[in-house]
């Protein structure tokens, strides 16, 4: 490593240890020598930033975003976006990614860096856009579920439920070819249906082939038991609950867990129109006072309820 490589190496040392009076410091002798070296102003930025002098390194920010060599380098684009990202100006962040990609527009990583610069700023109806475009673009099949997983969020965020149903067909269509390949596909299907209240749907998924994807045997039956629940399938669901208490998985001892202990009480109750009692301490009281325990069989309630 030269000289000057290594006082710059020292200047990142000391922006990433944030003694960014340091940082400055050491950027003057080396900024006399290069005055218009992009990398340089760009950490200068960066220092003021941290140093709260916010209106200089904005100013010095704006000059170096139109420079043709920033727009051109990724790893500058980065840096210069997180002295934006920093001054409360993710806006001005993408600005940049997305001028870059206009001047090279088959540049895959600056693609990605607009999309990831979308996700921070929440707009992800413009990560849902430029996902569809990158498909088209490059072909990558991933970028199919970058477009799914963009229009899930805009549901979160207050979007109308509608937008699922494209959604769902694309994950229907995934799952019929046999596509539906991680466990993290498998979630992004079921977040899709069960936001449309497609309880049916979602547990013939859970119990169906994609099923498989889970690799704990235990989630993939307390999915079960909930969308069972959801489904007002009473009996059904406090099979899967009593199921579940004979299922030992890692840390997790069946008869130990107690939710599902909750379930199949909750489950027996509901499917005799008994409603729980808000907030009562189900398995008894410490000491073992009377009235608040569950020691036996309550008024409709068959002994069969309780056999686990």
């Amino acid at each position: 490593m030269n000289n000057a490589s290594s006082k710059v190496r020292a200047v990142y040392e000391a922006l990433e240890m944030r003694k960014n009076k340091q940082a400055l410091k050491l950027l003057v002798p080396l900024l006399e020598k290069k005055p218009t070296n992009a990398q340089l102003r760009i950490l200068k930025a960066l220092a003021l930033i941290r140093l709260g002098r916010k209106d200089e390194a904005l100013k010095l920010s704006r000059e170096l975003k139109t420079l043709a060599d920033v727009e051109t380098d990724v790893s500058l684009l980065n840096n210069l976006a997180i002295v934006f990202r920093e001054a409360g100006a993710p806006s001005e962040a993408t600005e940049c990614f997305v001028s870059a990609l206009n001047r090279q527009p088959n540049n895959e990583e600056l693609a990605l860096c607009v999309f990831q610069s979308y996700g921070r700023e929440r707009n992800f109806l413009k990560q849902q856009q430029l996902a569809q475009k990158l498909h088209k673009q490059f072909g990558n099949p991933c970028y199919v579920l970058w477009s799914i997983v963009s229009t899930t969020l805009q549901v979160l965020e207050g979007a109308p439920p509608k937008l699922l149903v494209l959604a769902e067909r694309q994950m229907s269509k995934r799952a019929d070819e046999g596509k539906l390949a991680t466990y993290e596909e498998l979630q992004l299907y079921l977040e899709i249906l069960e936001r449309q209240e497609k309880y049916t749907e979602a547990l013939a998924v859970v119990e169906g082939e994609c099923g498989a994807l889970y690799t704990s045997a235990v989630e993939r039956k307390q999915r079960q038991a909930v969308l069972l629940c959801s489904l007002e399938r009473w009996d059904d669901a406090r099979g899967t609950y009593q199921a579940l208490l004979g299922l030992n998985e890692g840390q997790v001892k069946g008869r130990e867990e107690w939710s599902h202990v909750r379930g199949v009480i909750h489950c027996a109750m509901q499917a005799r129109g008994i409603k729980p009692v808000p907030n009562l301490p189900l398995g008894g009281s410490i000491g073992g006072s009377a009235g608040a325990g569950t020691g036996g069989p309550q008024a409709g309630v068959g002994a069969e309820d309780w056999a686990w």
